[in-house]
């Protein structure tokens, strides 16, 4: 981030490569995107079969791994729905019991594209 009078300017970066065992990725990046989508997946599994959300285990297996792409998009900034994510989506949307309609409603919104972009963008501070 870069701060020039009342412009504040925010580009991203990306760490390419660290000293470490990449576990045969092919690259830093590879890596960290799959470690991210694995606990990620693994968390809300856990957490959306826990009260009060208590979607059923079996569900929740179907559900949590494209939540965790959903997250994954968001946290990348600048988001792109994965090219499978909007028929997930749309297959819960017959759903009728409100943990169910809450997955779908946050995995939609993790990758809604909203202005200004996320990695590339200036502010006026003045404005704001």
């Amino acid at each position: 981030m870069d701060v020039a009078g009342d412009i504040l300017t925010v580009t991203t970066q990306h760490i390419t490569s660290i000293d470490y065992d990449l576990q045969g990725a092919a690259d830093f990046q590879s890596y960290a995107h799959d470690k991210l989508l694995a606990g990620l997946d693994q968390y809300i599994a856990a957490l959306i079969t826990a009260p009060p959300y208590s979607i059923a285990a079996d569900q929740a297996q179907q559900i949590s791994p494209w939540m965790a792409e959903g997250l994954v998009a968001h946290y990348a900034g600048d988001e792109v729905m994965p090219s499978d994510m909007q028929v997930n989506i749309q297959s819960l949307s017959t759903a009728t019991d409100y943990p169910t309609k809450l997955c779908r409603h946050a995995s939609g919104k993790c990758v809604d594209r909203l202005a200004p972009p996320d990695n590339s963008v200036s502010l006026d501070l003045a404005t704001r």
